[in-house]
């Protein structure tokens, strides 16, 4: 059972749209979206939904496929796409998948390692005694993989960060730059002013 939960968004119909204003009302029944006037604008039972498609920590389109009818879209951007992606991973499990990021993932990187003498010969500082070994729960591979796959779509959104943080970081150099010239031109002028009065 899920909590009702609302999240500002900004939605369109695509990704390449003009973004508008909203919230993301999520329920045990259906994701639905508001206006910014809170105006019904797009719902979806959780039934109708095919797949949740994550493209950045932002980012996210949500997909209704029907046979023989046109489908539905809505790509959606949010601060708070974390929680959101979490509650929705709870309503629709299998549905929501996440992009890869943009490097590859090396699967072999353990069996290179395996090669490899760490230690120079020496016992590991962080070897287990054999009496605690025998004890321990050992991990299933299985669990490995689901394992390495969380890892892997928290690299992903690590990623995504990193470079909208760089994006963002360009935008206001540039925008600092501006203020700089806007400020120069209106002392330019202001010295003009009261020279002339």
């Amino acid at each position: 059972m899920v909590k009702k939960s609302e999240f500002p968004i900004f939605y369109a119909r695509t990704q390449k749209e003009k973004h508008l204003p909203g919230s993301l009302v999520l329920s045990n029944e259906s994701v639905d979206i508001l206006t910014a006037e809170r105006n019904f604008d797009i719902s979806f039972t959780l039934t109708e939904i095919t797949e949740i498609s994550v493209h950045t920590p932002w980012e996210m389109t949500i997909l209704q496929l029907r046979i023989g009818q046109t489908g539905h879209s809505v790509h959606l951007i949010a601060a708070w796409l974390v929680h959101i992606l979490q509650t929705l991973e709870v309503m629709l499990p299998g549905k929501v998948n996440y992009e890869d990021p943009p490097g590859e993932f090396e699967e072999d990187a353990e069996e290179k390692l395996d090669g490899l003498d760490l230690h120079g010969g020496r016992p590991s500082l962080c070897a287990v005694p054999a009496s605690t070994a025998k004890n321990s729960k050992s991990v299933t591979d299985a669990e490995a993989a689901e394992m390495g796959k969380v890892l892997q779509h928290m690299r992903s959104l690590a990623l995504g960060i990193q470079d909208e943080q760089n994006r963002q970081l360009r935008q206001l150099d540039l925008l600092s730059d501006s203020i700089d010239k806007a400020n120069e031109r209106v002392r330019t002028d202001s010295r003009k002013i009261s020279k002339l009065t």
